[in-house]
């Protein structure tokens, strides 16, 4: 357990101490988007530095519990409205674009949408629920793509697969964001970490939350503090290893490891337009057809969500300067975005200790 705290504290001290080390400094240093970094602790400059773009609601998975598979409207951004907002880019000092879905390929401009970011030397990684049609990969392999795979189950590795095997074919980096609250065992993470090593997958990132954002939040499964515990544990014992002996980058997507940038230097644009602090926070802060992204970043809303005053052991919590908890889950359970995160195990620790 000492390790597991030694570890925080060396990655706490690294966050007081961000702006005097290079952006590869930080422990979980995920291969996609290894240089987002937590530069706005004070909030005194609130740069935008990547950008969720969720390019359509809709894929072919027919998941029982995603609302878009129960909507009865599609909704796609088009070109007009991702050239809008890439007028604020350079303002904002946005340097990555995660294109996202649903499966983003369903939306008929995705690659002109893609072809146009990349004209402007932007960083994009591509986040897919579907596998995804061999000519489209065919072209992808010309461009500076990296594709990540969400994953929420052992079947969908079983869907993907021929997708890598073209990947690894085509030279396209790969990574997989595998969600653990279906399933958070050892065993099942040790079959992840097998699978994406034949596969010459690059980066696994695990979540405690559902690996797409359109999952219905009223049947969330919040994951076991203890539970979580021993995971961190484990991971945090192999992840130097895997990546010495595989090239295999195991990162996480917890705040704890990386920080929370919701509202800081974070930011995700749904399919209608709204934009919202993070794709799991749906709290509006504008829309892209009314307001320019500008606008909307430095808007009250999310001035006051980067600064926000948080309660319970999350605001006793010393590493809560980069932290902050998972904002997605105080909201789930308390309807209230400023409470403690219960995942988090670090101050159940504490208070077993004292």
């Amino acid at each position: 357990m000492e390790n597991l705290f030694a570890h925080i504290d060396k990655l706490y001290d690294r966050k007081l101490n961000i702006r005097n080390k290079p952006p590869g400094a930080m422990l979980w240093d995920p291969i996609i988007s290894n240089k987002i970094v937590m530069r706005n602790f004070q909030k005194k400059n609130r740069n935008l530095d990547s950008v969720f773009i969720y390019l359509s609601n809709f894929c072919e998975k027919n998941c029982k519990d995603c609302t878009s598979t129960h909507s009865s409207q599609k909704q796609f951004l088009t070109l007009t409205n991702i050239k809008r907002i890439a007028l604020d880019f350079e303002k904002l000092k946005t340097k990555y674009v995660v294109i996202a879905g649903g499966d983003p390929f369903t939306n008929k401009e995705s690659i002109n949408i893609i072809e146009f970011l990349l004209s402007l030397k932007i960083n994009i990684s591509v986040n897919t629920s579907s596998p995804i049609k061999a000519n489209i990969l065919r072209w992808l392999r010309k461009r500076i793509v990296k594709l990540q795979f969400l994953v929420e189950s052992h079947e969908d590795l079983l869907n993907i697969k021929k997708n890598l095997e073209e990947c690894k074919k085509y030279d396209i980096p790969t990574g997989l964001i595998v969600s653990l609250t279906n399933n958070c065992d050892i065993p099942y993470i040790r079959t992840i970490i097998e699978f994406s090593v034949k596969e010459n997958v690059k980066q696994i990132t695990f979540t405690k939350l559902p690996a797409c954002c359109f999952h219905n939040s009223r049947q969330l499964k919040i994951i076991n503090w203890k539970e979580y515990m021993r995971i961190s544990k484990y991971l945090l014992q192999i992840r130097t290893k895997v990546k010495e002996k595989y090239n295999l980058h195991i990162t996480s997507n917890d705040a704890l490891w990386k920080g929370c940038g919701a509202a800081l230097v974070s930011c995700a644009i749904m399919p209608n337009g709204d934009v919202y602090p993070c794709e799991y926070l749906p709290i509006k802060g504008g829309n892209i057809n009314n307001k320019s992204l500008l606008q909307i970043w430095n808007s009250k809303i999310f001035d006051n969500l980067s600064n926000l005053s948080l309660k319970g052991s999350c605001g006793n919590c010393k590493y809560n300067i980069f932290c902050r908890g998972c904002r997605a889950v105080s909201l789930y359970l308390y309807n209230r975005i400023d409470m403690e995160d219960p995942t988090c195990w670090v101050s159940k620790i504490k208070k077993q200790k004292n």
